[in-house]
């Protein structure tokens, strides 16, 4: 079996981030990285079945008008009902002959979940739910330390309840 899957991200390290997450729960014999152009990097992955998969990290997404790559994922979620120009981390998509098609989308945070961070966040999940065409992640890390002035832990600090009662609401839908 050969399959071909784009992961486009806000920047290289996130698309790295969503590729290592995969990686792990597949078996490889052997990985082969090259570049495609300057600024778009291909990984072929042979497993122990003998399948063959590729990964083209597409970071930097057509934001703003901007047209960095011919395609603009976004726009298949803008034609499904997404309206933010927030958007998510990641989104791995799956080469058929239909298109692309997007599988998942994903938003990492490592920082606490608080003021504007957190609703702007809520905001490209809800929108990114509302095209109702792909689950939508949201890695976190639940709890997190307050640091002092000389970044020593201080005090636990757990997000507003509203937050993740935010992500399980729209999950529901």
């Amino acid at each position: 079996m050969i399959k071909h899957f784009r992961i486009h991200g806000d920047n290289i390290i996130e698309c790295e981030r969503l590729y290592n997450l995969i990686t792990k729960s597949i078996q490889i014999e052997k990985e082969e990285r090259f570049f495609l152009s300057p600024a778009c990097l291909s990984i072929k992955v042979t497993t122990i079945n003998s399948d063959t998969l590729f990964f083209t990290y597409f970071s930097g997404f057509n934001k703003n008008k901007s047209d960095r790559w011919l395609t603009n994922i976004f726009q298949v979620l803008k034609d499904n009902g997404s309206f933010l120009n927030e958007t998510p981390d990641v989104l791995l998509t799956e080469e058929t002959s239909d298109g692309e098609k997007i599988l998942i989308a994903i938003e990492f945070c490592n920082a606490l979940q608080a003021g504007n961070q957190a609703w702007q966040r809520s905001g490209r999940a809800y929108s990114t739910a509302r095209a109702n065409i792909c689950p939508y992640l949201y890695i976190i890390d639940f709890v997190k330390y307050e640091l002092d002035e000389n970044r020593n832990r201080k005090s636990l600090r757990f997000p507003n309840a509203a937050i993740p009662f935010s992500y399980y609401t729209a999950s529901k839908k």
